[in-house]
């Protein structure tokens, strides 16, 4: 040490140093081998205090009892009835019994205040939580050769909205609060909190309150697990034995007996039997089972079980059925109520169906000597949607999924150290919702993790559906013919299209022959009667539509529907929107969340998805005020471009130009090698920028206008 001090030239004050001493003040705490012990002679300010007699005096009290907080254990709750005597006035306090009794019992604590703990670098801490009516508290531990010594203790009285939180977030209040005050804990160690109470599952479920999901977020940085609390504990935590007051703590639900039980034959209606639901599944990730054993009284026991070796899909719904008979021997149960999905294994034990195969024979066989051990039994195959929950169990353990769901379900951790550590922290972006899980997203919604079999029908659906097409003031329309086309079913062979300018909302319908009738029709049905008296219908009788998706033969009116949805719901580079918003208000759903659904559908509430549609209409023509000057600057912008790289040309009047030959002008006697400019013709008139009115050299005026891009200079 005074080599270091000599290097960096530090000098000390000797009246302030001691060397070679046991044990010293360091900071206002007494710092020992033994560990960290409480300042006596702040001890002895408490002790050594009289009965206070004014609010200046409780005041003194707790600010002494602050000082050494961390010393004692539920400080707010033992000062609790002072706190309530401040509410009298400057000269005259409510001094009751309890506040005599709360001061004696604090100067008897403070007499046998306890001795702190150093943890060591690297070790795994411990931590209890409570929860009163008035505070919350923790007490972080260490736990050397079984022994229980505590390191700091923390308390918290509730204020305002916290004293109406319901217990468990009161509980994950606490262990909040203990990770902003003991964050260099947190920080450089591991810590277990012990509790019995479902606190991790509270931190995994979004649809509770905006604050759980801020403080799960807030916790995230840290390596904190959770544990249920011994059975055995020592004097550093006897205050926290109980983590909720008993008004709050919580009563386990008693669920009634189920009604509309299965009537089997060889059921005894009047004793209770156990209901199992199994489930196998084998693919190229793993072979799995799934069991939703239930109880009588309603409980139910959920298996999901991984193969180490490899079946058919028949064998591992054997595997399956067989476990669960296993469990449900094992759980006591004397009369059982089987179902399954699979019809083969059904009608096999039922024996409707003969088992010709060697390893079916077996299988069977083992199946059957299980089921002599139930006084009765009954199997059934229900639709595979009816078996939805084992199902998803059976295939839990064959997608990458698995180790993630287990995790966040039941504390399933890998053996492998580093294994483990790195997939807590994985899991902290993922979140289980009703036994699915969910991605967690910074700035999109939550995001369903899929299966192999359902990415292919989602992407299917994306790439092949009605989807595949998509690709990257409601006045004025344009409307366009096309055809003849290939002719479809119901001998359509043209088209009739109109889009709406601003919105870029397109209508189109085939038509098998094109009339006045036919589209007054279509323009009355599809514009008038829909958006209302159009101010101009511009039409120009050019192609369009003229694509890969119209190439098909006959078989472009079955495409068309397909075009539609990709154009009113692409959105458009020219108003940011898609035609679809600036039409109804709000977006439309992709026919995918109905196949395989998201978060949102399953979530779907009719109240407030009204609400949000009538908020969506008030607030639609803003939106397309916005996406109309959104519009005209895009407008401005193509203008721009297109202008800089246009070189500019111009004539006056008087000036000489020559004319380019066109089809209806040209000779047809003279080719490919006849002139490919007639002239010259004097400018006589300028009607707008770009556009010159003509005279020929015999003196005729041409009978319309000509522009620019048509026109070169004559030099004489």
């Amino acid at each position: 040490m005074f080599g270091i001090l000599k290097d960096y030239r530090m000098r000390l004050n000797p009246t302030k140093c001691a060397f070679g001493v046991s044990s010293g003040r360091f900071l206002g705490f007494m710092i020992s081998q033994r560990g960290i012990e409480a300042n006596p002679d702040k001890i002895k300010a408490i002790i050594d205090m009289e009965v206070p007699k004014t609010q200046k005096d409780i005041q003194s009290l707790t600010g002494r009892v602050a000082a050494l907080t961390r010393f004692i254990s539920k400080a707010t709750d033992k000062c609790a009835p002072l706190f309530k005597a401040l509410k009298g006035g400057k000269h005259h306090i409510e001094w009751t019994a309890e506040c005599d009794k709360a001061f004696q019992d604090l100067k008897d604590y403070m007499g046998r205040a306890p001795l702190l703990s150093k943890p060591i670098p690297g070790e795994i801490l411990s931590l209890y939580l409570s929860v009163s009516d008035t505070a919350v508290s923790s007490v972080l531990i260490r736990n050397p050769e079984k022994a229980e010594l505590s390191i700091f203790y923390v308390s918290k009285a509730l204020q305002g909205a916290e004293s109406r939180y319901p217990p468990l977030e009161q509980l994950a209040l606490a262990l909040v609060v203990s990770a902003r005050r003991l964050r260099p804990y947190f920080q450089a160690h591991t810590i277990i909190v012990l509790t019995n109470q479902p606190l991790r599952q509270v931190f995994q479920k979004p649809e509770t309150s905006g604050r759980l999901v801020k403080w799960a977020i807030e916790l995230g940085e840290f390596d904190v697990q959770f544990k249920p609390r011994p059975a055995e504990k020592g004097q550093a935590v006897a205050d926290f034995i109980a983590e909720l007051t008993p008004s709050d703590a919580f009563e386990p639900k008693k669920t009634p007996p189920q009604e509309g039980l299965p009537n089997g034959s060889r059921l005894d209606q009047s004793t209770p039997f156990w209901i199992l639901h199994v489930d196998g599944s084998a693919n190229q990730q793993g072979c799995g089972a799934g069991l939703v054993l239930t109880a009588p009284d309603g409980a139910k026991i959920e298996y999901a079980i991984r193969f180490g070796f490899r079946t058919s899909n028949n064998e591992a719904e054997y595997e399956a059925l067989l476990a669960g008979l296993r469990l449900a021997r094992s759980m006591g149960a004397i009369q059982i109520s089987i179902y399954s999905d699979s019809q083969l294994i059904v009608n096999q034990v039922t024996a409707n169906f003969a088992a010709k195969d060697a390893s079916m024979t077996a299988y069977l066989t083992a199946a059957h000597q299980l089921l002599k051990k139930f006084q009765a039994y009954e199997i059934r195959q229900i639709p595979r949607n009816e078996n939805s929950h084992a199902d998803a169990l059976a295939r839990r353990n064959n997608t990458w999924m698995s180790p993630i769901h287990a995790y966040l379900t039941n504390g399933t951790l890998p053996e492998d150290k580093a294994k483990a550590r790195q997939l807590r922290y994985r899991s902290t972006r993922y979140i289980v919702i009703n036994d699915i899980l969910y991605k967690r997203g910074y700035s999109t919604p939550y995001m369903k993790c899929i299966t192999e079999e359902q990415g292919e029908y989602v992407l299917r659906e994306i790439h092949s559906g009605v989807c595949g097409d998509h690709s990257g003031s409601r006045s004025l329309w344009g409307l366009d013919l096309i055809g003849p086309m290939p002719q479809g079913k119901g001998q359509v062979k043209y088209a009739i299209v109109v889009v709406d300018y601003l919105t870029k909302w397109v209508e189109a319908e085939a038509l098998a022959t094109i009339t006045a009738a036919r589209v007054e029709e279509f323009v009355w049905t599809n514009i008038c009667c829909r958006f209302g008296i159009p101010y101009a219908i511009i039409t120009d009788n050019g192609r369009q539509f003229d694509s890969e998706l119209f190439s098909a033969k006959g078989a472009w009116p079955e495409k068309l529907p397909e075009a539609l949805w990709a154009i009113r719901t692409s959105y458009r580079t020219s108003t940011g929107e898609t035609p679809f918003i600036l039409a109804f208000g709000s977006e439309a759903v992709v026919p995918v969340e109905i196949g395989e659904s998201s978060y949102r559908t399953e979530s779907f509430e009719p109240k407030a998805n009204e609400a949000a549609l009538a908020l969506s209409l008030d607030l639609i023509e803003e939106r397309r005020t916005v996406a109309n000057l959104r519009n005209e600057a895009y407008k401005q912008r193509v203008s721009r471009y297109y202008d800089s790289r246009v070189k500019s040309r111009s004539f006056r009047i008087g000036d000489w130009v020559m004319r380019m030959v066109s089809l209806a002008t040209k000779n047809p006697t003279e080719g490919t090698l006849g002139p490919s400019w007639e002239g010259p013709y004097e400018v006589i008139g300028i009607l707008r920028s770009g556009t010159y009115k003509l005279r020929g050299t015999d003196g005729k005026t041409l009978g319309h206008p000509w522009n620019v891009d048509h026109l070169k200079s004559y030099f004489k």
